[in-house]
C-alpha cells in the first residue's frame, strides 16, 4: 500500500497529503508507519465523520506512539463537536455535581496525579515535581473544579512567598497546600464549609 501513497503520507508537514476516499483512510489508520496513521487520524480530525468512530477508537485504545494517540484523540473531539456521541465523552453532557467530580479526577490521574478519596471530609493530591508546565497549569484549573464554594471563598493564597491584599489567609481554607515531598507536593480540597471548621 506505501508504494501507492503519495510520499506526503509519510511525513509530518503542514502541507496535507493527497485526499483518499473514507475506506482508504480507515485502512490508513492501521497502517505501519506512525506517521501515515498521524496523518489519516490528522484527516479525519479536519474532516469528521459518524462512520470513522468505531476505527477511531480503536486506535486510541492500542496506539503506542504518543502522537498518534494525540491526533487520534483530536479526531475524536472533533466527531463529539461535530454531534456524535462518542462513548469516551459521555459524561461531559451531564452537568451533575457528581458527574463533574469524577470527570475531574479521572482528568487529574491521567495527568499522573495521585488522587484519594476516600477521605469524608477532603480529596487529597499529590503533584509530582517534574510535570510539565502546561500540566501544572491545567491541574490548577481542575482544582479549582472540586471546591465547592465559588471563588473567592474560603480560598486563601497558596504562595505564602507572595503576600496578598484583596485575598484574606484563613485558617480554613478550602485548598490547603500541605507539604513538599521527594515524591510531589501534597494538597487537600476540603469538600464543605463544616469540615474545615472541625478539621
Amino acid at each position: 500500500m506505501s508504494d501507492e501513497l503519495d510520499p506526503r503520507w509519510h511525513t509530518i508537514s503542514r502541507f496535507q497529503p493527497d485526499a483518499v476516499d473514507l475506506k482508504t483512510l480507515l485502512g490508513l489508520l492501521k497502517h505501519d508507519d506512525w506517521q501515515v496513521r498521524f496523518n489519516a487520524a490528522r484527516e479525519l480530525r479536519f474532516s469528521p465523520d459518524a462512520r470513522a468512530l468505531d476505527d477511531l477508537l480503536k486506535l486510541y485504545a492500542s496506539e503506542k506512539h504518543a502522537s498518534v494517540r494525540h491526533m487520534v484523540s483530536l479526531a475524536l473531539g472533533a466527531l463529539h463537536e461535530s454531534g456524535v456521541e462518542v462513548p469516551l465523552f459521555a459524561g461531559v453532557n451531564n452537568a451533575d455535581d457528581e458527574t463533574r467530580r469524577d470527570l475531574v479526577i479521572k482528568r487529574l490521574k491521567e495527568l499522573r496525579i495521585k488522587v484519594t478519596t476516600e477521605h469524608e471530609e477532603f480529596i487529597q493530591l499529590m503533584i509530582p515535581h517534574e510535570l510539565a508546565k502546561e500540566c501544572f497549569i491545567e491541574v490548577g484549573f481542575l482544582m479549582a473544579q472540586l471546591t465547592e464554594e465559588a471563588f473567592p471563598g474560603h480560598y486563601a493564597p497558596i504562595a505564602q512567598s507572595v503576600p496578598s491584599s484583596v485575598l484574606p489567609a484563613w485558617s480554613n481554607p478550602s485548598v490547603k497546600y500541605v507539604d513538599s515531598y521527594p515524591d510531589g507536593m501534597k494538597f487537600r480540597i476540603y469538600r464543605k464549609q463544616r469540615d474545615r471548621e472541625t478539621r
